[in-house]
Parts: structure tokens; sequence; C-alpha cells
């Protein structure tokens, strides 16, 4: 197999090894760790807003995390002003 892409971090073993353990995956196998991998990713972005932001509503952290996602402007249009603290 050619990569166009190597993880900096992973030996190229180590990469075909995952690689083939991905294929040999059922679809809903794939589909189960993208979502678990995907709720990791907005738990780690929450925690930052909490490291940056200090206590906030969870209004706000729901704000600041869609402004994040989608930017500024549909954050506003979607859920209005950022509310404050």
């Amino acid at each position: 197999m050619v990569h166009t892409a190597l993880p900096r971090d992973t030996s190229i073993e180590a990469y075909n090894r995952m690689i083939d353990i991905w294929a040999a995956m059922s679809t809903v196998e794939k589909a189960e760790l993208f979502e678990s991998m995907c709720l990791e990713v907005d738990e780690l972005a929450r925690l930052g807003i909490a490291a940056r932001e200090g206590a906030i509503s969870p209004e706000r952290e729901n704000f600041l995390m869609m402004e994040r996602r989608y930017g500024t402007k549909l954050a506003t249009a979607v859920l209005g002003s950022a509310p404050a603290k």
C-alpha cells in the first residue's frame, strides 16, 4: 500500500498494522469507533473551554462549542448573542 501521509509519531510497521486492523473491521465497528473518537474530541474541546473560561453556564459552554465548530456568525444566528459567564 502506498501512503501519502504518514503520522510522524508512528513507525511504518505500526501504521501498516493499524491499517490492516481497520480494513478487517466491519462497517458497524468502524462507525462505532468513529463515534467514540468524535465524543472524545468533543470532551477535549469542552475541557479546553473550561480551562480557558473557568466556571461558566452550560448555555455559554454550548455557545462556545458551536462557535468553535461553525463560527461566530452561525452560532449567533442560531443561539443569539453569547451568554455571559
